[in-house]
């Protein structure tokens, strides 16, 4: 999913909401960059009931971090924003696997950060996602 993100029109890249882009570990940045999410499966991988085995379900978060809570907040609704308009219609989500539909969205919800926090604020979303081998 974090090509999936990466990939995602408007939303990645400098002048977009999620300016740094996604990763699966944080990457070495400077506080005053802009936002940036890490992605992760914290739930899910098994098949569905009435599909064939290969079409699995999974919970998928996205923790987005950033010295401004504005920006941070605005880049998580912007990862929202786009897991809205998995309706049916295949994506690509990288590394083999297939975006088919949504389900369960959550966030963008804000999470306090201790106070030695390298990255003052923390918004996340949530999302359970259908997905096939491509």
């Amino acid at each position: 999913m974090c090509e999936w993100t990466n990939n995602q029109p408007g939303l990645v890249g400098l002048g977009n909401p999620l300016e740094n882009g996604c990763f699966l570990q944080p990457p070495p940045r400077s506080p005053a960059s802009g936002p940036w999410a890490l992605v992760s499966r914290i739930a899910g991988g098994g098949g569905l009931v009435a599909e064939d085995g290969i079409v699995t379900q999974a919970r998928m978060q996205w923790d987005v971090y950033s010295g401004d809570e504005v920006a941070a907040e605005r880049a998580a609704a912007g990862i929202a924003a786009a897991v809205e308009l998995l309706t049916g219609c295949p994506q690509p989500a990288g590394d083999g696997m297939t975006v088919l539909v949504h389900d369960n969205l959550a966030g963008p919800v804000y999470v306090p950060q201790p106070a030695d926090a390298s990255e003052p604020y923390l918004f996340q979303v949530q999302a359970d996602l259908v997905l096939a081998p491509t």
